[in-house]
């Protein structure tokens, strides 16, 4: 992970900041998609966290060339809390994303405790989106480490389950550099989706999946304390078989994580 000078890191934010702003003012005189959540019943979702994590512009051929939109002019997010790229639904479900133009749409995951992540395209001009969330499946697993020749859970661990297109090397750059990568990667392509979980007193995590939207990949990352930042300890790719997640084996983490842990400060 790069860690940038607190000078560049402030005269970036505050150009992104001015930059959002804009976009904010454009947007609302701009077009607009409308969305609605609901469960597998058609019962409105409130709450639902929403996620814009990529934007694709129309070509004059009609195709949709692949995002390459800064994460700090994404199109904005309507609704309560909203927070520019983020926003929630409201009581009946329902939200509104701003592309810039009509001749972009946004690339959203929406998010709800006790249901998997749900990927969706939403496209200005269209009729509203009805974005239907599952329940999807549990993946759990445990991370242990050795202590004294014998293998023991290890408790409060942060671990991440992130969706991203690409293979495993892009997968790891997207979490070193979430916010970066649409930047330094010529190809373009989403922002990666990440969540978080530490482990429990069992050594245990859980996270709700379903299978990943076409073109992309979930993979579950052991972080490691670095730099006052998580960066990436191991990584693993999510299959799927016949819709369900397979299951992950037992992550130990490294030796060398022990030592720099009992290492005198």
């Amino acid at each position: 992970m790069r860690i940038l000078p607190k000078c560049v890191l402030f005269a970036a934010i505050t150009c992104a900041q001015l930059v959002c702003n804009t976009r904010l003012a454009a947007a609302a005189e701009e077009a607009k998609a409308l969305a609605t959540v609901v469960d597998s019943a058609g019962n409105p979702v409130a709450g639902a966290k929403i996620e814009v994590r990529g934007e694709e512009t129309r070509l004059p051929d009609g195709k949709w060339e692949v995002n390459h939109t800064p994460h700090c002019v994404l199109p904005v997010v309507s609704g309560k809390d909203r927070h520019f790229t983020t926003g929630v639904a409201d009581e009946q479900g329902g939200f509104t994303v701003s592309p810039y133009d009509k001749n972009r749409r946004a690339n959203v995951w929406v998010l709800k405790e006790n249901f998997a992540p749900t990927f969706a395209v939403l496209t200005p001009g269209e009729p509203p989106a009805k974005i239907v969330i599952q329940k999807g499946e549990q993946l759990s697993g445990s991370i242990k480490e050795m202590v004294n020749g014998k293998l023991e859970p290890v408790v409060g661990a942060s671990v991440y389950l992130l969706c991203t297109p690409g293979d495993m090397k892009h997968a790891k750059d997207a979490f070193d550099e979430p916010y970066f990568l649409v930047l330094s990667e010529k190809e373009g392509g989403d922002l990666p989706l990440i969540l978080d979980a530490k482990t429990s007193a069992t050594g245990e995590y859980t996270f709700q999946v379903s299978e990943p939207p076409a073109g992309r990949s979930w993979f579950l990352i052991l972080g490691k304390r670095c730099h006052d930042e998580q960066c990436l300890e191991k990584i693993v790719p999510i299959e799927f078989k016949a819709g369900h997640p397979v299951p992950v084996p037992d992550i130990v983490r490294d030796p060398a994580h022990d030592a720099e842990k009992a290492a005198p400060k």
